[in-house]
Formats: structure tokens, C-alpha cells, sequence
């Protein structure tokens, strides 16, 4: 089920709660995420592509919440890196190191040699 954003009276609710409680509680700036709507938008994503050896690498660079991250990885996504951290990262998530391809960019010589050594991740050159 997604999590509904809704005004009710002169209140913003996220979900079932309140936007003021959550601000107070949590602090500002708030992001609030909605794994059941992530999780639901990655299913519909793999059923539209009828392809049996298919196979989603989330970008990384596009969201690095860990939360986020491990949910599509629960899902059977891989993980497209453009840094040693967010290799690093999938790696400390639990990704399986054959299912996260970095393509790194002005790379120096010691993070190429952390990526390929440390880490054992995929490499795209």
C-alpha cells in the first residue's frame, strides 16, 4: 500500500502521521521514503520488460539510502556504482559483489586498485 500524503483540516499527514510530529520528532530537513511504493515500482519495472534474463543494477547516484538500497536488493536488484563509496557501500548492504558493476569516472590509481582488490566488484571500462 503507498503511503498517502493527504491535508486534513489545515494538517499535512505523511501516511498516518502528522508532518509537524514527524518534523519535530526527526527533524529538518525531513525525507520520507515509502519502501511499500519503492518496492511496488521495482515489480512493475521488472513485469513490463518480458525478458527472462533480465536484470536490474539500481543507480546508485540516484538515491544512496540505505534503507532504499536494501530494499531493492531484497528484490533482486544489483547495483550500478560510479564511487568507491557507494561500491563500498552495496558491498556492506549485502549485495553479492557479482551484482554491483562499478564505472567509475577520474579515478585515481589507488581507488581503482581498492575497487578490484577490496572490494571484488565488477568493472566497467
Amino acid at each position: 500500500m503507498c503511503l498517502a500524503i493527504r491535508i486534513v483540516g489545515s494538517y499535512l499527514y505523511v501516511g498516518n502521521y502528522r508532518a509537524e510530529e514527524l518534523a519535530l520528532r526527526f527533524g529538518t530537513p525531513l525525507y520520507v521514503y515509502d519502501l511499500d511504493t519503492v518496492a511496488e515500482n521495482y515489480s512493475k519495472l521488472v513485469k513490463s520488460v518480458p525478458y527472462e534474463d533480465l536484470e536490474i543494477l539500481y543507480s546508485c547516484k540516484a538515491n544512496s539510502n540505505p534503507w532504499i538500497l536494501k530494499t531493492l536488493k531484497d528484490l533482486g536488484s544489483g547495483l550500478d556504482a560510479v564511487s568507491p563509496f557507494e561500491a563500498l557501500l552495496g558491498v556492506k548492504l549485502g549485495f553479492p559483489r557479482e551484482r554491483i558493476l562499478f564505472t567509475g569516472s577520474s579515478v585515481s590509481d589507488e581507488e581503482m586498485r581498492f575497487v578490484k582488490e577490496e572490494l571484488g566488484v565488477l568493472i566497467n571500462v
